[in-house]
């Protein structure tokens, strides 16, 4: 079920879980929005990360 629910996803919010869960769930808000301000090959403007 988490595969259809991730498989459901704009790619730009896969993006971010797979950042989260790759640094363990430890992840800040403030950490993802650095990670992909400037992302080499996906960046995310830090305007369409919102939320917490």
């Amino acid at each position: 079920m988490l595969f259809q629910l991730l498989a459901a996803l704009m790619p730009a919010a896969r993006a971010v879980l797979r950042r989260i869960t790759e640094v363990g769930g430890t992840a800040s808000y403030d950490d993802v929005q650095q990670h992909f301000a400037h992302h080499p090959t996906r960046p995310i403007p830090i305007s369409l990360i919102g939320g917490t």
